[in-house]
């Protein structure tokens, strides 16, 4: 996002962030500018984005040269609010406005009720379930759900003008109730979006239109951003997957010709990759992409590094043919502990980890049909209104085909080394992994197939 004319406009003085070479270490904490993307409306006054006007600086973790955090300056905070001035957050953090039925109209405040909603969540301790907490409110309270859902007296003691207007301040109120579960709306939306859509009774064509994935959680970079290793991706975990191994990949910024032959060095095959929105049916590659997504993610929330960034299959370096270093994980890892593992071996105890997770899931649902009871795609993945005229695998959309989807399961279990038919691990598989007494104790609960 940085280029020549874009400042970090609330430093003292501003500081151009200019062009910023990836090879120019000096410059590449400049290389970002989040404001910009977060905050993108302009200015009345001088029609630049309001996100450069507020913007401090970036920042990110320490010693990480790659600034994703941005650091704001919102004086109004301060004098109309009585909260910080200042704030920072990254991804979707600015979570105010999602519950708002419409802006106010004024640029300004509506910028206010972003910043004022992110440092009421924090306060309150409040998750906004990447989103899908202000989406489902906004379409309970569009559609007349919670006035159904609540008693009169509870309904009529909600500001619901401050709502209706847009203005900043029902975020005051909408934030308490669900910290301290105050009524029958703040128990609701306290407990997460499972228990509320059957609390409020959401019809079933809410989730064909919302694209709500499975269990209470929204898809995180599904279809979307890499077709069938997208919707694998949001298959095993237990929440949105939060991850950005694939993603990363595929909005890296090379041609796509590049991409499929870094695709076939890392992956085995230039087909694990495809054209966005031109996605072609499933193959062998992009279940090793599914599993290598999966792998690194584990990798990286073990070993806390960062997932925005690593792995490095990439680079923007014309030099380096634009080739990233795919054992830098593996580098990194045997350099600290002085536990020397290659690649390979570093990409295996992934597995291991996502093959545990899977088993503690099927200790705690207790079934062994994972693949049918856990492994859910949801309808709109297939038919959402908007792609009814569209064919699977025809440019321009991201519709999926059924048949190919189960497809890539089978590919993507046999991976992992898990059961076709139940999405489960094998005992095979679990010893190999080193984990007999996690088979054994599978086994004592009928939970191991064949």
């Amino acid at each position: 996002t940085a280029r020549k004319g874009l400042f970090w406009g609330a430093a003292e003085p501003p500081i151009e962030v200019g062009e910023c070479p990836g090879d120019d270490l000096n410059k590449i904490g400049y290389r970002t500018h989040k404001g910009v993307l977060d905050f993108r409306t302009a200015d009345p006054a001088t029609g630049r984005p309001i996100g450069e006007l507020i913007t401090v600086r970036m920042g990110g973790c320490h010693s990480c040269p790659i600034r994703c955090h941005i650091l704001i300056d919102l004086p109004s905070m301060e004098t109309k609010y009585g909260l910080p001035r200042y704030s920072s957050n990254t991804c979707s953090g600015w979570q105010g406005g999602q519950m708002y039925p419409k802006n106010s109209g004024d640029p300004w405040i509506d910028t206010e009720t972003k910043v004022l909603g992110s440092i009421l969540a924090d306060d309150y301790g409040v998750w906004n379930n990447y989103s899908q907490m202000g989406s489902d409110f906004a379409y309970a309270y569009e559609n007349g759900l919670i006035k159904e859902a609540l008693s009169e007296e509870e309904y009529e003691s909600i500001p619901w003008d401050l709502l209706d207007a847009g203005d900043p301040r029902f975020q005051f109120e909408f934030f308490r109730r669900i910290a301290y579960k105050e009524g029958d709306m703040g128990k609701a939306l306290g407990e997460g979006s499972a228990y509320l859509q059957e609390a409020w009774k959401f019809p079933e064509e809410w989730r064909l239109h919302k694209k709500h994935w499975k269990m209470g959680h929204p898809y995180h970079h599904s279809t979307e951003n890499a077709g069938q290793v997208g919707a694998l991706i949001n298959l095993v975990y237990n929440r949105d997957p939060n991850c950005h191994t694939h993603s990363n990949f595929y909005g890296c910024g090379l041609p796509i010709e590049i991409k499929k032959e870094i695709s076939a060095e890392i992956f085995g095959s230039p087909d694990a990759v495809d054209v966005l929105h031109e996605w072609t049916p499933m193959n062998e590659a992009k279940a090793i992409f599914g599993k290598l997504t999966y792998a690194y993610l584990e990798l990286h929330n073990s070993m806390t590094l960062c997932n925005y960034t690593l792995p490095a299959w990439t680079s923007p370096s014309k030099e380096n043919n634009y080739r990233g270093d795919p054992d830098m994980d593996a580098k990194l890892y045997s350099a600290v502990t002085g536990d020397t593992k290659t690649r390979e071996e570093l990409e295996e105890i992934g597995v291991k980890h996502l093959t545990l997770l899977r088993a503690l899931t099927m200790r705690q649902m207790g079934t062994l049909d994972m693949r049918n009871e856990h492994d859910m795609i949801p309808d709109w993945v297939f038919d959402y209104p908007d792609w009814a005229d569209k064919e699977p695998f025809t440019p321009g959309h991201d519709k999926m085909d059924r048949e190919d989807m189960e497809l890539a399961k089978d590919m993507f279990y046999e991976q992992l080394g898990w059961d076709k038919a139940s999405g489960a691990p094998t005992r095979q598989t679990l010893e190999k992994l080193g984990m007999q007494d996690v088979a054994d104790g599978l086994a004592k609960q009928s939970l191991l197939p064949g």
